[in-house]
């Protein structure tokens, strides 16, 4: 994605970068030459940095997915962490888990008891009354 600011001339920024892709002098041609750079391919940003408290964070954007963040040590896991997801997000195999992450197994445990077992407290439902009691 590309972001058009207005200074004397228009600029084109892509976002998070400070370096203008292009200056036109009118919005017109600002929003068409950003309409065309975007339709040229997948927008990627990489950003591998180091902290002043000493941690490297790693950023990935990439068009189609979600936005990957995450810490580390070392510049070699960083770098690492980058190349597998990035080919996980070529190959089509990336997977986001931070849906998945924030259940608990209360949450499981309340599903399976209202999806699946019989709904009936007062029967002879033991799987029912275990699942009601661990939950």
């Amino acid at each position: 994605m590309a972001s058009i600011t207005n200074r004397s001339t228009w600029s084109v920024f892509t976002l998070g970068d400070k370096k203008a892709l292009g200056e036109f002098s009118s919005q017109r041609k600002a929003q068409q030459f950003a309409d065309q750079w975007a339709k040229s391919g997948p927008v990627e940003a990489v950003e591998v940095r180091q902290t002043e408290s000493g941690p490297w964070h790693v950023r990935i954007r990439r068009q189609g997915f979600p936005l990957v963040t995450d810490t580390f040590a070392t510049k070699r896991d960083a770098k690492d962490f980058v190349a597998i997801k990035e080919s996980e997000m070529v190959r089509r195999e990336f997977q986001d888990y931070r849906v998945s992450d924030k259940i608990t197994l209360k949450d499981l445990l309340l599903r399976y008891r209202d999806e699946v077992t019989k709904k009936d407290p007062l029967g002879d439902n033991a799987e029912w009354h275990c699942v009601f009691r661990l939950s």
